[in-house]
């Protein structure tokens, strides 16, 4: 028994230090989560937007030019392509999600 008492008590620094250790990784990758979840939340508000603008857009364009190619306009088409950016990051921001909370799936 005095062995024992003695090893716990020579290694005491080393056996906090990896308690302190682990909750550390824990904490962190926590965080990463909840800021994960933030991120999509606003990435989903900015797309929601984005939708409105595209749509404000493709009816102002007809308004004005019924028969114009809306394929040709050049700011609806960059539009489109920041949709596609936020939509890329909200599914890559979703499966990040997932595989933190369901690693063995």
């Amino acid at each position: 028994m005095g062995e024992e008492l003695r090893y716990n008590l020579e290694h005491m620094g080393d056996i906090f230090f990896n308690k302190i250790s682990s909750v550390g990784t824990m904490v962190k990758g926590s965080t990463r989560g909840i800021t994960l979840t933030y991120k999509i939340c606003e990435l989903k508000k900015e797309k929601e937007k984005l939708i409105s603008r595209i749509g404000k857009r493709v009816v102002g364009v007809r308004t004005n030019k019924p028969a114009f190619d809306l394929t040709t306009d050049k700011k609806l088409n960059m539009l489109f392509s920041r949709l596609d950016e936020i939509q890329k990051q909200i599914d890559d921001g979703i499966s990040e999600r997932k595989e933190r909370l369901y690693p063995d799936k």
